[in-house]
This record gives C-alpha cells, sequence and structure tokens, in this order.
C-alpha cells in the first residue's frame, strides 16, 4: 500500500526506483518483490534503469480508480491517509539528514514537497500532524546540507506552512508557532544563532501579513516578521514578506550548481 501511496501522493517523476525505495525504507529487493503481481497497471524498470527510471502508473486512471471508493470497493485506498503517510517520511528524512550523499535526492525531494502536503492535508489527519510537528525538531532545518534543499525548506512553500499552522488557532497551536515580535520596516538582520531566514513572496503581502493577526495600516515591503516555530526544539523564523510582483522583477535566483549560492539581484548578496 505504502508503494502505490508514494505514486497516488506524488506521482512526479522526481526520484528514480532505486530512490522511490530509499525514500520508503525498502532496499531494491525488496522493493521489486513487493510489486511483482502490479505489472499490468506499473511501469517497473529493469535492474539497469533502477538508478534512473522512476516506478510509475501506465495510464492516470488505475491511480483515480483506487482512491474512489464506489468504485474500488475493497481495494480503496484514502489518499488522505496516503499523503499523510508521505508527510512523515519526509519529516523523518529531514530529522535524519546527516548529509550522506547517498540520501541526497531523498532529502531534496522531501524538502520540496513536504510544507505544501502539510497545509493541503485534509480530514481527521490534521490533529495527529500537528502531534508530529510538536516533536519535529525545527532546528535541524539550520543544518541543510545542500543549497536545494535549503531553497526547497526556506522559500515558496514554507511561507503557506507558517501561514497554515499560525491559522489553526487553537491553544494548543500557540506552543507550536507564535509572534515573537512584530514587522520591522528596516532591512532585516542577518539571523544569529538560533535564528532562520526565511522568504515568501506573494500577490498580497498585506493580507499575509494581517493572517498573523497583525494591523500595520499600510506598510511598505519588504517587511520582517519573527516568529517562534517548535515545540520541544524551537528555532526563530525571521521571515521576509514581499509582493511578488516586485520579486519577479529583480528576480532571486537559484543556480543548476547545488554547490552555488542563491543570490538576491535586488541587493547584490548571498542570501542562502
Amino acid at each position: 500500500m505504502r508503494i502505490l501511496g508514494l505514486l497516488i501522493a506524488h506521482p512526479y517523476e522526481h526520484l528514480c526506483f532505486d530512490n522511490q525505495a530509499r525514500f520508503l525504507g525498502l532496499d531494491r529487493g525488496t522493493f521489486y518483490q513487493s510489486i511483482q503481481h502490479l505489472h499490468s497497471v506499473v511501469r517497473i524498470p529493469s535492474t539497469d534503469e533502477c538508478g534512473i527510471v522512476p516506478l510509475g502508473f501506465f495510464t492516470r486512471s488505475f491511480c483515480d480508480f483506487l482512491i474512489d471508493p464506489n468504485r474500488s470497493g475493497k481495494y480503496w485506498l484514502c489518499k488522505e491517509a496516503l499523503e499523510y503517510d508521505f508527510v512523515l517520511q519526509c519529516l523523518h528524512w529531514l530529522e535524519n539528514d546527516d548529509g550522506s550523499p547517498s540520501d541526497k535526492a531523498v532529502i531534496e525531494f522531501s524538502a520540496l514537497f513536504v510544507w505544501k502536503t502539510c497545509y493541503e492535508l485534509s480530514g481527521g489527519f490534521v490533529p495527529a500532524l500537528i502531534s508530529r510537528l510538536e516533536g519535529f525538531d525545527f532546528s535541524r532545518l539550520k543544518q541543510a546540507h545542500t543549497i536545494r534543499t535549503r531553497y526547497a525548506l526556506l522559500i515558496g512553500n514554507f511561507g503557506e506552512f507558517l501561514r497554515w499552522l499560525y491559522s489553526l488557532g487553537s491553544i494548543r497551536n500557540k506552543s507550536l508557532i507564535s509572534v515573537v515580535q512584530e514587522v520591522s520596516q528596516e532591512e532585516a538582520p542577518r539571523p544569529v544563532h538560533n535564528e532562520l531566514q526565511a522568504w515568501h513572496w506573494v500577490e498580497s503581502p498585506h493580507d499575509y501579513i494581517a493572517s498573523f493577526n497583525l494591523d500595520l495600516g499600510t506598510p511598505q515591503f519588504p517587511l520582517t516578521l519573527k516568529l517562534r516555530l517548535g515545540k520541544l526544539s524551537h528555532v526563530y523564523i525571521l521571515v521576509e514578506v514581499d509582493d511578488c510582483y516586485k520579486v519577479w522583477k529583480s528576480p532571486v535566483l537559484c543556480s543548476a550548481d547545488t554547490d552555488a549560492d542563491v543570490v538576491d539581484l535586488r541587493r547584490g548578496e548571498t542570501i542562502i
């Protein structure tokens, strides 16, 4: 079920067969053995292709069949449960990133999809996810080992994840995320110990700031919001919020070279 779940939750071909197995905590032999009865519905790479080609459905219609209880009956797979399991695997990998080259693709994959899957999760799995996030070591985000991982973790979906987490609004959640400092209109200082810089560029930055219960009138952007994130092990997040249209006119670039820096062309400086 977990193998099909990975293909359903994230059908994009970001991982080759071997890395799909690694993501799920399986060796190649076990992975092969688990899918032998699925030859008619999934594309299984040959042993020579395992390091290049992913496992995938021949047609998307089979995936649609599996997540439709009216059509699949006893073979039904709950999409929300599969996505929850996917998030747990992503968090596991991010929490155990030790910089091993063999884990690089899986770590970057986890970083790319974890936050978006969190805030899109629905049904009764949100309380369970919050429990897992309460135990997650967010300070590990400071120790991401590649530029691609840091970029995926701290730019884009991370900002929406923070808004979603804060919007849940329960007393329990306030121990997981809280506003430490109101927005500063000055250029944010470089993060110090136990602080992490993040960026979020949105169509309506005013609405984004307001979602944290801040009423600042008509401020100028970019603005920086300081949040405390994490319960058992916390980190302070300095979120620079800006108008995405303005940013796109003077873009932030990430080189395809994973050893290169992310450069803010507005300021002419390295930001990650």
